[in-house]
């Protein structure tokens, strides 16, 4: 909703194109990473990136799917955990 000609801070994305964004990044980090979608999809969903997208918070969404698949990546290298479950959790259903 615009106010005074600028959107009102509680605007919040449209739904359907914030999953298409869900579904660009993922790609992106199943690219950078060298794993596969389900293995990005994990990442993505346990990442802060992926709470403060979902939040709204400092519209996040607005970035680039590079850049959100590098903050996931940063992210990553400081709580290992998140990539290595992951993968873990995946090499358990195959």
């Amino acid at each position: 909703m615009l106010k005074d000609g600028y959107y009102a801070a509680d605007s919040t994305a449209n739904k359907i194109l914030l999953a298409r964004k869900y579904t660009h990044v993922i790609a992106a980090i199943a690219t950078r990473q060298k794993i596969n979608l389900r293995q990005a999809m994990d990442v993505f969903y346990k990442s802060y990136t992926y709470q403060e997208m979902r939040e709204g918070i400092s519209d996040m969404h607005c970035r680039s799917d590079k850049y959100l698949a590098e903050e996931i990546e940063m992210e990553a290298k400081y709580d290992f955990r998140n990539i290595q479950t992951a993968q873990q959790g995946c090499e358990n259903r195959e």
